[in-house]
């Protein structure tokens, strides 16, 4: 193995993940470290590649509370991660930047553990990097006392990037692409990306059922676990106010698909969601979003973006249809107004969440963790 670089300017960070297929976040904000003069390597780089000591000075850690491993495979994981914080920061040296991206894994089955490793990382972290505003009451709320204090003190915002440039902006879908939207005057609301339990696709199923009476569609695309998809098909198949296209949508093609629809639908649920990639992409491409007032869509006026409130999971389905049938009424009766609101976020998404603004960020961030403050 070709041992680095062993000069002592060079500037490395470790970024985990460093890579993450199918979400470009991490992509962006390694381009952005790489643009300050960082070599960004993974977390297991730092065993015996000879780096000298002190080399490595910062960590940059992702989504580091979640485990997908199950029954004393995951205890296991979730121990040697909780080991692996206090040797980072107390052997290595590391000054260490968290990024909360949800209040906790989406994984039902691991969310106990999630969850305690969360505040353990929140603890040993010299700066916890959060997305919105939301996050820092949610960790007000997840600490107690002085703690609590201590935490929320760590917190500094940087805003989700926006994806402007990071999907290719096509024209129509391709004629191969296997999508069939009628063009009629219909309001195409579109739900896209992984298809998991957590973002309430069966909501939408019964969701169709409600506006059977109105000119809605609800468009549902995306990849999931074989045997999911295959349930939804069975839900769906049934109904004709539904469009179901299964499977994985290309990177080219995923603007395309957004602009294909009237508006964008996120029913997720709130016990776990704090931020949506989905959502600011969709304020990218011009496209307004109806769901719950989770942290990011807090971040945007309440007057331009869809969002609404709910407090049980078994109110979720009546305050989601209050919400869409006032979209379709602006949709139908108020079109202007309904055009304005998305030109005016995509104006917003595109200044707030730019590579520039989150690059300043991201440089004050690493000035202060360098400098130890």
């Amino acid at each position: 193995m070709k041992r680095p670089d062993q000069k002592k300017d060079r500037k490395i960070t470790i970024l985990q993940p460093n890579f993450s297929e199918g979400n470009e976040y991490i992509p962006m904000i390694r381009s952005i470290l790489e643009d300050m003069g960082y070599e960004t390597i993974r977390l297991k780089e730092i065993w015996g590649c000879g780096y000298q000591k002190g080399q490595i000075r910062t960590a940059n850690l992702n989504w580091y509370e979640n485990i997908s491993d199950r029954g004393m495979k995951g205890y296991l994981k979730f121990f040697a991660k909780a080991v692996f914080l206090v040797y980072l920061k107390q052997c290595r040296k590391c000054r260490i930047a968290v990024t909360v991206h949800n209040k906790c894994s989406h994984d039902r089955e691991n969310q106990k553990i999630s969850l305690f490793l969360l505040r353990w990382e929140c603890i040993w972290a010299d700066r916890i990097i959060i997305l919105c505003a939301e996050t820092r009451r949610y960790l007000r709320q997840l600490f107690s006392g002085r703690l609590s204090q201590r935490i929320v003190r760590k917190c500094f915002l940087i805003p989700h990037p926006n994806y402007i440039g990071a999907y290719r902006e096509g024209g129509p879908l391709p004629a191969d692409c296997g999508w069939r939207i009628p063009a009629d005057q219909h309001l195409n609301l579109l739900f896209f990306g992984f298809l998991k339990p957590y973002k309430n696709i069966e909501l939408l199923i019964d969701l169709a059922d409600l506006l059977k009476d109105r000119a809605v569609r609800i468009v549902i695309a995306g990849d999931g676990e074989k045997s999911y998809v295959e349930t939804l098909k069975k839900q769906v198949q049934a109904r004709d106010n539904i469009l179901f296209f299964p499977g994985y949508i290309p990177d080219g093609q995923v603007w395309s698909a957004i602009s294909a629809c009237d508006c964008v639908i996120l029913p997720y649920n709130i016990g776990t969601v704090l931020n949506s990639g989905a959502c600011i992409l969709s304020f990218c491409v011009g496209k307004n979003v109806i769901a719950p007032m989770i942290g990011t869509m807090r971040e945007f006026p309440r007057e331009l973006a869809y969002g609404y409130h709910y407090e049980k999971e078994e109110n979720h389905l009546a305050a989601v249809y209050r919400k869409v049938c006032q979209v379709y009424d602006e949709y139908q009766n108020r079109r202007s107004v309904f055009n304005e609101k998305q030109r005016r976020l995509k104006e917003i998404v595109a200044e707030k969440n730019s590579r520039e603004a989150v690059g300043k960020r991201y440089r004050i961030l690493y000035e202060m963790m360098e400098r130890g403050i």
